[in-house]
């Protein structure tokens, strides 16, 4: 069993792992060898479709992710891995590089996203 954690630290914990999950992003985008790992909901994706950011995007639920039934494969290159508001993309990550994979996620979600790659 994992160790516990004080409630009154649970924040700085949290906040802690997020970060150590939200590495820089090495590539500036768009890039054509990134892949685009998606975690949002059909609705979610309809409703704030993504910039031509990687002619690459996957769609995989986090729950694939954590049974191990994404299909994911190193020759995808590097995966830069969204969610709405960027916890479950953190989480994503950490797990894709558990399984050797070069994983990142984008701090922020797809708000930040948006914001710091729109085109002016």
């Amino acid at each position: 069993m994992p160790p516990s954690i004080p409630f009154k630290d649970w924040e700085h914990h949290a906040a802690r792992n997020i970060a150590l999950a939200c590495v820089d992003w090495p590539v500036p985008l768009p890039a054509p060898e990134v892949t685009l790992i998606d975690l949002r909901s059909a609705d979610l994706r309809a409703a704030a479709p993504m910039p031509a950011l990687s002619n690459r995007v996957v769609v995989v639920s986090l729950g694939e992710i954590e049974e191990g039934q994404h299909a994911l494969t190193p020759d995808l290159g590097l995966l830069l891995v969204i969610c709405e508001r960027g916890i479950r993309s953190t989480l994503a990550a950490r797990m894709l590089r558990a399984d050797g994979l070069n994983a990142a996620a984008y701090g922020g979600g797809v708000p930040a996203l948006l914001r710091d790659f729109s085109e002016d």
